[in-house]
């Protein structure tokens, strides 16, 4: 697949002059052009993602990460929860953990 495609139930845009505006405090901001997303899927016995759908089943809420085109990243609330230090995290450092903590850390 060369792309994958996800559901994020936050946005802003506008419609028929109309500005329709979409916030969940649980998700992290929704990516702009130029920004890079870091995507948490489930990895259980009971969920298949199947290899020729376009469209991934991120875990809930905490599936999406932003990793912003100016080096800051945004994390879904449930990773910010008591950790204020993690509001203003740089995305290399997003990246760092999620690689340690999947023990791959050269990749």
């Amino acid at each position: 697949m060369k792309r994958h495609f996800v559901f994020v139930p936050v946005g802003d845009f506008i419609l028929d002059g109309k500005r329709i505006c979409k916030t969940d405090e649980r998700f992290p901001d929704p990516p702009h052009v130029g920004d890079n997303v870091l995507l948490l899927a489930p990895n259980g016995p009971n969920w298949q993602q199947k290899q020729d759908e376009p469209f991934l089943d991120l875990q809930d809420d905490s599936g999406l990460v932003t990793l912003r085109s100016n080096s800051t990243a945004s994390l879904p609330a449930r990773f910010r929860r008591g950790r204020p230090e993690l509001s203003a995290a740089r995305a290399e450092d997003i990246l760092a953990r999620v690689r340690t903590a999947s023990g791959k850390e050269d990749n």
